[in-house]
């Protein structure tokens, strides 16, 4: 379960980073 939560929040975090990278 733990090991689900730690994608789900890398996943997330990915996501982020790359729609901050497109906004700059």
């Amino acid at each position: 379960m733990i090991n689900f939560m730690y994608t789900f929040i890398f996943s997330f975090t990915s996501s982020r980073s790359e729609f901050i990278h497109q906004a700059y």
